[in-house]
């Protein structure tokens, strides 16, 4: 194995939908090269197809490797010296792209092979609004909306978190992807695999909670915690056609998200290519607090 493809998150920006693509495909034909999917679970690979069926067991409709990469790069490793494979191995875990890298430890481990990185990210506000109903609202004890922005803001600068990447000795290339209004991360993902994107609509997956989902979890919040959102996905099902989730950042606030990233914003744009740098200058949503005034009304946002 002389290359291998991370995709490194970030969490919240389209991870979900490419997982469940990816375990009910994971053998990609591309135009210069083909690729394997791999998902391991507690240090070991899982067989594609039993993958793919546990994937459509699963709730949530995907299956996602270990959070440690040593660990998952190990296992593929080693399932390829058992059962040699021409194709490129294709790794996903969000949270690779703000985790721990061990550099030297994969130097080594990778013995000369070259990884090539791609990450997705979404404008912070709109990234915000999702983790909100998502994770924030359900722990206790319950921080405002502000404050778990103050606590997570350092992670949630883009490009500083890449640079991990840049340096690493073993990757030979980073791509980073921005999430704009209207786009598809499977497709985006395959063209930069130089693979053809299936015309078979997929589900969607993790998606925000609406409304009366919400309201439903508030009137019984035993069903729901921070940490444990397997009875989203169950329950998705019975309100796919109430209104969206309440709006939870008000404007004094998403003034403040769009001041803090705008600088890392800005080198997010420059690792851009020229459509993304396009795309991302032209989406209002990374650069003002104004995109978000039709989400504004009379009454304060339901953060509570």
């Amino acid at each position: 194995m002389n290359k291998l493809i991370l995709h490194v998150g970030f969490p919240k920006c389209g991870s979900s939908a490419l997982q469940s693509f990816l375990c009910k495909t994971p053998r990609l034909s591309g135009a210069k090269q083909n690729y394997a999917y791999y998902v391991v679970k507690n240090g070991r690979v899982l067989d594609p197809a039993w993958g793919r069926l546990k994937a459509h067991v699963q709730p949530w409709g995907y299956t996602a490797s270990d959070e440690n990469m040593v660990g998952v790069i190990e296992a593929v490793l080693r399932h390829r010296e058992k059962h040699p494979d021409d194709t490129v191995p294709v790794l996903s875990q969000e949270r690779w792209g703000a985790g721990d890298i061990d550099a030297e430890k994969l130097e080594t481990l990778l013995g000369g092979a070259k990884v090539e990185v791609i990450a997705y990210a979404k404008p912070h506000v709109t990234w915000l609004q999702s983790a909100w109903w998502q994770w924030y609202y359900w722990q206790r004890p319950r921080r405002s909306i502000e404050e778990m922005w103050d606590r997570h803001k350092s992670t949630l600068q883009w490009s500083r978190m890449l640079e991990r990447f840049d340096s690493a000795p073993f990757v030979a290339s980073v791509t980073a992807r921005p999430l704009c209004s209207g786009d598809d991360i499977v497709a985006d993902f395959l063209g930069c695999l130089d693979v053809p994107a299936p015309d078979a609509p997929r589900s969607d997956v993790n998606s925000a909670m609406s409304k009366a989902h919400i309201d439903f979890y508030k009137r019984f919040p035993g069903l729901r915690s921070r940490h444990d959102s397997r009875m989203d996905a169950v329950l998705k099902k019975f309100f796919s056609d109430a209104e969206p989730s309440p709006w939870a950042i008000d404007q004094a606030l998403a003034e403040r998200i769009i001041a803090d990233t705008q600088e890392d914003n800005l080198k997010f744009l420059e690792r851009l290519d020229e459509d993304g740098r396009t795309r991302m200058r032209e989406d209002a949503r990374w650069w003002s607090a104004a995109a978000y005034e039709q989400r504004w009304s009379a009454d304060a946002p339901l953060s509570a």
